[in-house]
């Protein structure tokens, strides 16, 4: 049985691509995650997972699906391989795992930890384009800042409070003493 998994990270994105691929490799069944890739707690990655057995083919078309935490994701291929699954990589065909084929432990070994990794380090590396992006973007007024493009505030938008008139007496002999 072939095991076809796609995920991508937000609604915003779309999983037509990936499953369509999936679908023209033959798997018997896909499954589909809208959620990022830092945790294996993903519902159908799970559910693959309790179903699939020894000689099963598990697809991908990318290694990075899988994850991008680089122990979770060598975890998962290690746990794969264990049960004696097939890895199949539809866009990396050197990451396939065949269980009958041990010529590819060299792979195995060296190839996909690399490109786990590289996976998890281009995480980080957006997650720090974003925060640098926001540290520089101008600050308003407001003391938030905003985008030069579109004019819009980041972040939450400012609580305000509703004070009877009692509250509002206090608050106003307060500000008188500083």
């Amino acid at each position: 049985m072939k095991f076809g998994y796609a995920r991508v990270s937000t609604a915003k994105q779309d999983l037509t691509r990936q499953v369509m691929a999936l679908g023209k490799y033959g798997c018997d069944e896909v499954y589909s995650d809208v959620q990022s890739g830092k945790n294996m707690k993903r519902a159908e990655l799970q559910k693959i997972l309790s179903k699939i057995r020894e000689n099963d083919t598990f697809v991908v078309t990318d290694i990075d699906r899988l994850g991008r935490n680089f122990t979770e994701v060598t975890e998962l291929y290690t746990k794969l391989k264990d049960m004696k699954v097939n890895i199949a990589v539809i866009n990396q065909e050197l990451l396939n795992h065949n269980v009958n084929d041990r010529k590819d432990e060299i792979v195995n070994v060296v190839v996909i930890p690399l490109l786990i990794y590289l996976a998890e380090r281009e995480r980080s590396t957006l997650i720090e384009r974003i925060n640098d992006g926001i540290k520089n973007m101008p600050v308003g007024k407001s003391g938030k800042r905003y985008s030069r493009k579109t004019g819009n505030v980041i972040g939450r938008p400012v609580k305000v409070l509703k004070l009877s008139k009692e509250e509002q007496d206090m608050l106003k002999r307060v500000r008188k003493r500083k």
